[in-house]
């Protein structure tokens, strides 16, 4: 799925020669014609019996937990999201809720796949526009359907990568969605389960469960922006921890931060004030051990191995500003993470002292994540600092 007008391509090409798509001014996202929702019906039908049944239960292994969270669907509007590690994972979910109508969000240019890309459309495919003239009219169309409470599929990840172990990155599109129609968020994850015997046999990939997670609110922040942010982190950590506890494929040093935290034996009490000391600031060496020895920490060597060893389990992060060195926690922040974060850097007059101030604009990050440079790699970690001054321009 494409976050709002910017172009995503799959890093897992299914099919060469896709034509160019090019949607009409005046496309109907949402087809309400009787013929094409008769056609629609047994397409699905069609698929549900081959696609689900016949390839995904009984070749692969496909099982289903969580189906009583389905209920939920019959009482209000709902954004579905789910990670995206197969070819087939929106088409078995789709298949699931049948005959319930459910739409899925793709990329504009899966119409243009032959024949698979009518097959799509006419299944319940809705191709996220890469006009912003077009965006309007589909966020329009969308708001109508999430009224009616008819579920809406969104890939929050993007693009497919088969059998990737984890959550991956989320665009901030699918949760947009759920804020501007007043949503929840009903959240779907795959998990992986080693094969049996038999299984072994005929098959070297892991077979994949679907599991069917509680709705989640949208979290309100101060700004469109940081509810955004807030409610993708949310819903992001909730699958993450999901798929790690219930997957026998696991991501290598999940929570191994909020570990080092519980045990006692490596988490000291000076490493617990130094924590306490970095939340919500961003300071140098020199402040952290001023405020530090108001707590009766004084041992400098103690700090510095403490600093090193917060750095090293991804704990807290170093922004390095003029060749100065400020520390932040990476950890349990709501606008970043270790691996990313965006900051600026305000100049006044006292250069000597500036202000670090951390920008929640997830919208950055996606306009980098979806640009075409990076189709073929995963990024692993964007960050960005900004020197800026106040402006000695007056704006209107």
């Amino acid at each position: 799925m494409a976050d709002n007008n910017k172009k995503v391509d799959h890093d897992f090409q299914l099919l060469k020669n896709v034509k160019k798509v090019k949607l009409a001014k005046d496309y109907n996202f949402f087809n309400h014609n009787p013929f094409f929702k008769l056609l629609s019906f047994f397409t699905v039908l069609l698929i549900k019996v081959l696609v689900f049944y016949v390839f995904g239960v009984i070749f692969r292994g496909l099982r289903i937990k969580g189906k009583k969270n389905l209920k939920h669907l019959k009482k209000e509007r709902f954004i579905l999201v789910s990670n995206h590690v197969h070819v087939l994972d929106a088409i078995w979910i789709g298949s699931l809720i049948f005959p319930r109508k459910i739409y899925v969000t793709m990329l504009q240019s899966n119409l243009g796949l032959p024949f698979v890309g009518k097959i799509l459309r006419v299944a319940g495919g809705i191709p996220i526009p890469e006009t912003k003239e077009l965006m309007v009219h589909f966020l329009d169309e969308l708001k109508t359907e999430l009224s009616k409470k008819t579920p809406v599929l969104v890939m929050p990840e993007a693009s497919i990568k088969p059998y990737h172990v984890g959550i991956r990155k989320f665009l901030s599109g699918a949760f947009r969605f759920a804020a501007d129609a007043d949503a929840k968020i009903l959240p779907f994850v795959y998990v992986y389960k080693n094969p049996n015997f038999i299984q072994k046999l005929y098959k070297k990939k892991p077979r994949i469960h679907l599991h069917i997670l509680e709705p989640v609110e949208v979290v309100l922040g101060e700004t469109k922006q940081q509810t955004l942010t807030l409610t993708k982190n949310k819903v992001h950590q909730i699958m993450s921890d999901y798929f790690n506890k219930h997957s026998d494929l696991k991501e290598e040093n999940y929570n191994e931060p909020q570990k080092l935290i519980e045990s006692n034996k490596r988490f000291t009490k000076a490493r617990r004030a130094l924590l306490e000391v970095l939340k919500d600031r961003h300071l140098t060496f020199k402040e952290i051990y001023e405020e530090l020895s108001k707590k009766g920490y004084t041992n400098i060597s103690t700090l510095y191995n403490n600093l090193q060893f917060f750095l090293d389990n991804n704990l807290i992060i170093k922004i390095n500003l003029d060749g100065v060195k400020y520390y932040d926690l990476g950890l349990d922040n709501p606008f970043h993470d270790h691996d990313s974060h965006l900051h600026m850097v305000i100049k006044d007059e006292d250069e000597y002292n500036p202000t670090i101030k951390e920008i929640d604009y997830p919208e950055i990050y996606d306009a980098i994540k979806s640009h075409p440079v990076f189709k073929h790699y995963d990024i692993e970690y964007i960050r960005i600092l900004v020197s800026a001054s106040p402006s000695k321009h007056k704006h209107k």
